[in-house]
């Protein structure tokens, strides 16, 4: 019991949070840097597991310390550069508002007096929630303004002929 309470005391320490904050998001540049796996359909499309790191921080030491992370990570991601310029400024917009969502549903479930895995899962949910709201219009204006080349279009055309869907436009690629 005494340890315990000195493994909290010392989660609750500012000099902690700052630091495990600042560790997390570097450790998630880190693992967007080189752990990722592209999608086989739409090779510009890569699946990376950089985000965990920050949801780490904001679980463990709250969410202006999972914020804090994530934007650690935003700016590691600007100064070195990105090959696809919207990428950094989409990440954090996609991990700002899972995080906003989870502390919602977090706050939303403890003022109805759920449990911890009732609350969990609220805070989960509201935060996928609020991101699929959030990023499905960004998503559309960057594919239809920055992706609606002939490159994109027809490697994403070929790719998806594959799973027997044919487009006979950029538009319904767009749409899609």
């Amino acid at each position: 019991m005494q340890q315990e309470v000195t493994v909290s005391r010392r989660l609750d320490n500012r000099s902690v949070k700052i630091a495990g904050a600042a560790i997390l998001g570097a450790m998630a540049f880190l693992l967007q840097l080189f752990v990722k796996f592209p999608f086989p359909l739409l090779p510009w499309l890569v699946f990376d597991f950089s985000e965990i790191p920050t949801v780490v921080a904001f679980l463990l030491f709250g969410p202006a310390w999972g914020f804090l992370s994530s934007t650690i990570l935003w700016l590691i991601m600007v100064i070195r550069g990105s090959s696809f310029p919207p990428g950094p400024y989409m990440k954090l917009a996609a991990i700002v508002a899972m995080q906003v969502g989870m502390w919602l549903g977090f706050i939303l479930a403890k003022k109805m007096g759920f449990g911890t895995s009732k609350t969990f899962a609220s805070g989960i949910g509201m935060g996928l929630v609020l991101r699929v709201l959030l990023m499905t219009p960004i998503n559309y204006v960057v594919v239809g303004v920055l992706f609606a080349s002939d490159f994109y279009y027809n490697t994403a055309s070929k790719a998806l002929k594959i799973v027997g869907i044919t487009l006979a436009s950029q538009e319904q690629f767009i749409a899609l």
